[in-house]
């Protein structure tokens, strides 16, 4: 319950959650245990792993509340997605020797999940015999570490112990949970077994029957999702995709993502985009990584009206594009002989970016060549005004060799000297 709490927070309320957080600290409230969960999640999925440990260590040493099982699971897992293996494994460490914990099958899962991620085999199978030696070497866990452990196996080239481990699932029907499932799909589709996960996964479908039973996941469709695009079987991808809600599951925004940017990186744009228009009839909001997949590959298309389109609308929906994809932005148009429209939107986002010396540098740069020489001229005026970006000599040196292609190289000392002296004006009075 709480995980899909979670999942919908991560879509969207970020901002919301964490202005809720500094409210909470400053008003002096005491947060329940769920509050700290959510906090610890939200801060790992905004990839500020440093802030969430600290926040974890002081509730450790501080909080009357006791930390859950719940607890460490979240900030495990986050650690992992943030490649933090080894803060992980303290963690792990921390909650073994608290009272009252004994050692959980799902941690485990995904410290050898971050450590198949990071192709250490090894490391994989020693947390899996050191997990079935606190255990009394029988686990317990409805199969939740067969797919890590599958991984590490195939790292290793040991192929037939990983598929000693699939037989467990297929062949014996052991009982296992919706996260275990997902996992040795992911180990069947990423090792060259594509046709024993689809096996599996029809067998899923036949299974699930929610409340009672729950055997497939999003995190299910999306494996099967990679799979068939790693097959170049995209029509089935897509059909696949689409059938998510069909079986009480629900796509989020890194689902269409993943989908979309497999399309994208295929030639299959138009293909993309009927996914990304599927968007908001499935009450899923895109986010800037959507629009910044859509804009490149228009870009890649030859069609950079559509791709300026896709960035306007980013900002338009309330989204804030990073500097990152702002550049692409200005640079595709440039290329493409478009520069009206690549000033318009330096206008637009200079205010809403943190832009820095290069950003800057490359406009001016595009407006000098274009003998634009008095909107050069326009953006050292509002630089002169704007204490963001230091005016300093190099980068006055670089406007001064642009001017000098025109002998004009004297306007920005007079732009220089008109601002210093309304400044000197202002203070007088």
């Amino acid at each position: 319950m709480l995980f899909s709490m979670l999942s919908s927070v991560s879509q969207s309320r970020y901002s919301d959650l964490l202005s809720l957080h500094r409210f909470i600290k400053k008003a002096g409230v005491i947060p329940n245990i769920i509050t700290h969960n959510l906090i610890f999640q939200t801060y790992l999925d905004c990839h500020k792993p440093d802030t969430a440990l600290e926040l974890f260590k002081q509730f450790i040493n501080n909080d009357p509340v006791n930390p859950s099982s719940t607890t460490f699971r979240i900030v495990v897992k986050g650690l992992i997605d943030n490649n933090k293996v080894d803060r992980a494994i303290d963690i792990k460490d921390q909650m073994e020797d608290a009272k009252g914990f004994a050692p959980d099958p799902l941690v485990y899962h995904y410290l050898m999940l971050g450590y198949a991620r990071n192709s250490d085999g090894d490391a994989v199978l020693r947390l899996y015999e050191e997990l079935e030696g606190k255990l009394g070497g029988v686990v317990e866990d409805h199969g939740v570490v067969l797919g890590s452990l599958m991984k590490g196996y195939f790292l290793k080239g040991m192929e037939n112990e990983a598929m000693e481990c699939y037989q467990k699932v297929f062949v014996e029907g052991k009982k296992m949970s919706d996260i275990a499932y997902s996992s040795v799909l992911d180990a069947l589709a990423k090792n060259g077994k594509f046709d024993e996960a689809l096996k599996l996964f029809h067998r899923m479908i036949k299974e699930h029957n929610p409340p009672a039973k729950l055997v497939v996941n999003l995190g299910c469709f999306n494996v099967m999702v990679d799979g068939y695009c790693a097959e170049g079987r995209f029509k089935e991808a897509i059909q696949v995709f689409r059938s998510i809600g069909e079986y009480r599951c629900r796509p989020d925004t890194l689902s269409f993502n993943n989908l979309i940017e497999q399309l994208c990186n295929n030639g299959m744009i138009l293909e993309a985009e009927e996914v990304y228009g599927e968007m908001e009839g499935k009450g899923v909001n895109p986010d800037e990584y959507t629009y910044g997949l859509l804009m490149d590959t228009c870009f890649k298309e030859n069609r950079p009206d559509d791709a300026a389109g896709y960035f306007r609308k980013m900002v338009e929906s309330g989204l804030r594009p990073n500097l990152a994809v702002y550049n692409r932005l200005v640079d595709g148009l440039v290329k493409v002989g478009k520069i009206d429209d690549a000033k318009a939107f330096f206008d637009l986002m200079v205010k809403k970016l943190k832009m820095d010396v290069a950003s800057y540098q490359f406009m001016m740069k595009v407006l000098s060549e274009a003998g634009r020489l008095d909107d050069v001229l326009q953006i050292v005026d509002m630089l002169l005004d704007d204490n963001g970006v230091d005016f300093d000599e190099e980068f006055q040196e670089f406007v001064k060799v642009e001017l000098r292609k025109e002998g004009r190289e004297e306007d920005l000392t007079k732009l220089m000297e008109e601002k210093e002296r309304l400044k000197a004006e202002a203070k007088a009075k």
